[in-house]
């Protein structure tokens, strides 16, 4: 059993397609059911089906709404997730976001407690500005070849001239330098 709620429909979709991902590997049977609400006999069917491979059957429920299911059939559902013993859930879900935090309703904290007491529940957070920091720093570090140096500007050079040639003209540094008498003052 595997949940993963947030805000963002992108972090979702990525945490399911990367456990889906590695479950298909040791459960090659992979059933989605498609919609909000999917009926708890279609989610019994799908759970109850055979594998072809003898293994477990991955059961995907994508964006599923736990408020929109009445109090007896949530109650179904978790009974069904609890009971079922030759498949693999993997559900997602997009809570709403108040003030920066979710804040999941009475019936997401049903759902959200029963798949903590069977498996694997977690919310996704966006990343933070110190998380988005961290990652550019490991992602230019995977970098095989290091960045080139940036480059200076194009009045950079032209800037250290003048200010080479300045100096160069300023009394002081004509005493403690001896110039040539080919140069011009």
């Amino acid at each position: 059993m595997f949940y993963f709620y947030a805000s963002d429909e992108a972090l979702v979709r990525s945490a399911a397609a990367k456990a889906e991902k590695f479950l298909s590997e040791e459960a090659p049977d992979t059933t989605t059911l498609d919609g909000p609400t999917p009926s708890v006999e279609d989610i019994v069917l799908a759970a109850g089906t055979i594998s072809f491979f003898g293994g477990r059957r991955l059961v995907m429920l994508p964006l599923i709404r736990p408020s929109a299911y009445s109090d007896k059939d949530l109650q179904e559902l978790c009974d069904t997730l609890s009971d079922t013993e030759n498949a693999v859930f993997v559900l997602t879900s997009l809570l709403e976001e108040k003030y920066g935090k979710i804040k999941p309703g009475k019936r997401e904290q049903k759902l959200i407690a029963a798949c903590e007491k069977l498996g694997y529940c977690v919310q996704i957070a966006k990343p933070g500005r110190a998380a988005l920091q961290e990652m550019a720093r490991t992602w230019q570090g995977s970098i095989t070849p290091p960045l080139p140096p940036v480059p200076k500007p194009p009045c950079w050079t032209a800037a250290a001239t003048t200010s080479f040639c300045c100096k160069m003209r300023s009394p002081s540094w004509q005493r403690s330098v001896a110039i040539p008498p080919s140069l011009p003052k």
